[in-house]
């Protein structure tokens, strides 16, 4: 559940970023777009280099953390019309993904058995890509007919349920992470 947040998210970031910027902000320029969502990458990149040696329970529970801050913060960016707090949605949304990739990842790896590690593998990329793609289907298709912010706004209290649930149950003493 946590990589299908983070990867959420992901989606949702790249898919607003063309038309927040371009739209709102009115900068067309596709190499400042494209800067954007570099920078998203290249800090979950970095976060992911800088915390491989910390648990993967705490790793993902702080990201999980901070992706709610991203959340707020691209929310916030959007209704004030803000470069600034979109950028530091960007930011956090970049350590937020990276922490919560590795430690998923992490703990999906350690947790399956070896002899069905590459089943475990597979079944955790095809819950990241369903996190990539499903939001952004359904923020389009809402946008339609209640505009973008609503249906952003929409998705992004979803996603900040999920996040929350991920959140307790990876903190709850009997699970393994």
């Amino acid at each position: 559940m946590a990589a299908f947040v983070a990867f959420a998210l992901l989606g949702l970031f790249s898919s607003l970023v063309p038309g927040f910027i371009g739209g709102v902000l009115h900068q067309d320029s596709h190499a400042v777009q494209g800067a954007v969502v570099f920078l998203l990458l290249a800090v979950g990149t970095v976060t992911q280099v800088t915390l491989s040696r910390f648990s993967s329970r705490r790793v993902v529970l702080a990201g999980l953390g901070l992706f709610l801050v991203a959340l707020a913060l691209i929310i916030a960016a959007l209704a004030q019309a803000g470069m600034a707090l979109f950028l530091a949605g960007t930011v956090a949304g970049g350590v937020a993904v990276g922490a919560i990739f590795l430690g998923s990842l992490a703990t999906a790896s350690r947790l399956a058995p070896a002899e069905r590690r590459g089943q475990a593998i597979s079944a955790f990329f095809v819950a990241c890509y369903a996190g990539l793609t499903i939001p952004v289907v359904g923020v389009g298709v809402l946008s339609e007919f209640t505009g973008t912010l609503p249906a952003v706004l929409t998705f992004s209290a979803l996603l900040a349920v999920l996040c929350l649930f991920s959140m307790a149950r990876i903190a709850s003493p009997g699970e393994p992470a």
